[in-house]
């Protein structure tokens, strides 16, 4: 996967490590299920990192935005999403409680994958001819 490096969230001031979101947790497949730059576009990781230390913000099952099985985190989420041009309509917000946010080495290539919803980051080394990913 060839990215701009002007998408990614760094982690670091010398640009060796980006941040990727993974959603673990079945019937999750947040990034998988709408494709991969929802997994590394800076400004979504910017809003997680700064949104998930809220507890109370991902706790209830009821928006008044958006009615019952959406919680308020969930809802600002989604308008936020529609707001940087996403359709928000089209993604999967199961594991947006659940993501992390994992750091990945620049020179490393990586896939994440989904087994039932299930996302893994697979990380393989700037040699590995391996296809994990297909």
């Amino acid at each position: 996967m060839k990215l701009n490096k002007d998408d990614l969230y760094w982690t670091n001031k010398k640009h060796t490590t980006y941040a990727v979101l993974v959603s673990p947790g079945f019937g999750a497949a947040w990034s998988t299920a709408y494709g991969t730059p929802l997994a590394y576009d800076k400004r979504i990781v910017k809003y997680i990192i700064e949104h998930q230390k809220d507890k109370k913000r991902w706790e209830s099952d009821w928006s008044p935005i958006y009615g019952p099985g959406m919680c308020k985190g969930e809802a600002e989420f989604r308008k936020f999403l529609a707001g940087i041009g996403y359709d928000a309509d089209a993604i999967c917000y199961l594991g947006v409680r659940e993501i992390s946010v994992r750091k990945v080495e620049v020179d490393f290539k990586w896939c994440i994958t989904a087994h039932d919803g299930w996302e893994e980051l697979h990380v393989l080394d700037i040699d590995d001819s391996w296809n994990f990913c297909g």
